[in-house]
């Protein structure tokens, strides 16, 4: 995927009632080009999302609220890309933003990177994604290639401690450790009670929720 610098004169969000210029949240040096999804060679997408039939507000560092339509996140960019009517993309500017409100998450900046809330409070754990990319697969004789390389999104988590932000792999062990002693055993029997599994992304949710309460 190409991007070029250009500055951009005008474009309009909406805050409120209020209409107001696109350069107060979108980047001067981020136009994307096309709406490509992959690379030439490349099948997949670069997109979170399928869609960008979604809204989003994007909340600033000196707390402006701005509703934005058909907005997506542009993994191998790692930001947020908006899409204007004319179907002009335009990426959100990092420098501005402190958090957006999106698909039902909310993504943080912290230390210049989208990362997106998983649990708050007691525990604070965030994730993010990135991009690879799968090989095709290759003719052992000819070594021609017989299927094209593939992005594939995924994700990891980090857990956060006042300014640090640390990676960390969600095993049952390594969660367990984020516990305080004296509740880790109730988690472990809720955890078995419940048939809940670490390795679930929605059972992890459930089980640091019910940690939260104890």
């Amino acid at each position: 995927m190409r991007v070029s610098i250009i500055i951009i004169f005008f474009f309009v969000f909406t805050s409120g009632a209020q209409n107001l210029p696109a350069v107060d949240i979108v980047s001067e040096s981020g136009f994307v080009v096309n709406d490509a999804n992959s690379d030439l060679g490349i099948e997949g997408t670069v997109y979170l999302n399928e869609n960008w039939d979604r809204v989003a507000e994007v909340i600033t560092h000196d707390d402006k609220n701005y509703t934005v339509e058909a907005i997506n996140y542009n993994v191998k960019l790692e930001t947020f890309v908006v899409k204007s009517s004319e179907g002009k993309l335009l990426t959100l500017n990092k420098d501005r933003v402190k958090y957006i409100k999106y698909n039902s998450s909310i993504f943080e900046i912290i230390n210049g990177k989208y990362f997106e809330q998983f649990s708050r409070g007691e525990v604070e754990i965030y994730k993010e994604y990135y991009l690879a990319i799968i090989s095709g697969a290759i003719d052992p004789m000819t070594k021609d290639k017989l299927t094209n390389d593939k992005y594939d999104i995924k994700s990891r988590y980090y857990q956060k401690e006042g300014d640090d932000i640390m990676e960390f792999k969600p095993t049952k062990k390594n969660i367990l450790n984020l516990f305080e002693k004296d509740k880790a055993g109730k988690v472990k029997t809720y955890i078995k009670k419940q048939n809940l599994s670490i390795r679930d992304e929605n059972d992890l949710k459930q089980i640091l929720k019910y940690y939260s309460t104890l």
